[in-house]
């Protein structure tokens, strides 16, 4: 839970999300700046973030900009795009006749598409709708549904190594050996019980379940209710022993007790960490 709020608390001044997002629908559109602007400036998808749209900002800071786009907004916005152009900057153009966007419009104003890549992709999405303009949509939001999917997972790569790096350092500061508490636990009957007494109260108490699985359980009285609980557990948590030293004699068997086998055991816990909240 922990690592878990901060590396939203990370993300909340990184903006990695919305960074990411931009990125990839300017790979979409071919690098095309000029029709990621258009498209980000459209009421499809300028309603989703406040302030207006500045590309270098959301490119390197992403200010302002949405952490996620509708499928279907993007697919409506590059539709409406493709047939009438950018919005103008007259206040009357929203009332002036502009041509309806249908599938024959759309196929015949593909020549405002700078990119003959997304011309071909305008192109498949026509062919295998027919004249079907809802099926026009569907075949649009497949190919950016698509893209999405490849975004999602480099930000769950990359998120993956924020909660590890997080993990490590709290394990470290909290010795959290997971190898030290799995051999505590084999050999310490009292302990071994009342941690699955714990884990019965907690499987039948879906209010607790629900506490214990959100932001909530980070308020400060919550933390100290839980460190205290793991206090009573009389757990082996914490630095209260010293850090060994190596001297002379020291057989290896000591060695691999005092040192490999606690790096092990943290690293251990870090990568369970990763895991993250909601698994666990």
């Amino acid at each position: 839970l922990v690592v878990s709020a901060a590396r939203e608390a990370i993300e909340t001044v990184t903006k990695s999300r919305a960074i990411h997002l931009v990125r990839a629908i300017r790979e979409l559109v071919d690098q095309d700046a000029g029709l990621l602007k258009t498209l980000y400036e459209h009421p499809q998808l300028h309603s989703l973030y406040p302030g207006e749209y500045k590309l270098d900002l959301a490119r390197k800071l992403g200010w302002s900009m949405p952490t996620y786009v509708p499928a279907a907004n993007f697919a409506m916005a590059l539709m409406d795009v493709t047939v009438r152009g950018g919005l103008s900057s007259s206040p009357y153009a929203a009332e002036q006749i502009a041509p309806a966007v249908t599938v024959e419009n759309i196929r015949a104003s593909l020549s405002r598409l700078a990119s003959p890549r997304v011309r071909r992709a305008m192109l498949t999405a026509l062919d295998t709708a027919g004249d079907d303009l809802a099926k026009v949509q569907a075949n649009l939001e497949s190919w950016f549904n698509s893209a999405m999917e490849r975004v999602s997972g480099a930000y769950k790569r990359r998120t993956q190594w924020y909660l590890f790096a997080i993990g490590l350092g709290l394990t470290a500061v909290a010795n959290i050996d997971t190898i030290t508490l799995a051999n505590y636990l084999t050999t310490n009957r009292t302990a071994r019980e009342a941690l699955v007494a714990r884990a019965d109260a907690i499987g039948r108490d879906s209010v607790l379940r629900r506490s214990l699985a959100s932001d909530s359980a980070l308020r400060s009285a919550d933390a100290r209710a839980r460190t205290a609980e793991l206090a009573s557990l009389d757990l082996p948590i914490g630095w209260d022993d010293p850090v060994p030293h190596l001297g002379h004699g020291r057989s290896p068997g000591g060695f691999l007790n005092d040192w490999v086998h606690p790096i092990v055991g943290l690293l251990m816990t870090a990568f369970a960490i990763t895991l993250g909240a909601p698994f666990w």
